[in-house]
């Protein structure tokens, strides 16, 4: 599920998933972020998505995987953690929280479908 606003909803459904229009500065960088547990913080409207990740970075552990990050961001001499992480070949992420509680975060639009409005 992928929660925001109104306007942003009837965005994502006239033209599809832009990323580039995203927030560059989010944890796990510029993308389409969903969630199995949507936070209501997020916006008033649930959109019902669909996300096909073919090489995904998994996190279990956010302070190893902050770690990762950061090592990475270091070594390739960018701030940019979606730069960092599609130069190591992932497509995305899933970080887990715990049984059934996830993140999916998609890096093009293109690995996104809308599948219901709810």
């Amino acid at each position: 599920m992928h929660r925001t606003d109104v306007d942003s909803a009837q965005a994502i459904l006239d033209h599809g998933v832009r990323v580039e229009e995203t927030d560059p500065g989010a944890t796990w960088g510029q993308g389409f972020y969903s969630s199995s547990r949507p936070d209501p913080q997020y916006g008033d409207v649930g959109l019902r998505v669909a996300v096909r990740l073919r090489r995904p970075l998994e996190v279990y552990d956010a302070v190893r995987a902050g770690a990762f990050v950061d090592e990475l961001l270091r070594r390739m001499q960018t701030e940019s953690v979606r730069d960092a992480l599609l130069a190591e070949g992932y497509d995305g992420v899933v970080v887990h929280f715990g049984p059934g509680d996830f993140w999916v975060v998609a890096y093009f639009g293109e690995q996104v479908r809308v599948v219901l409005e709810h």
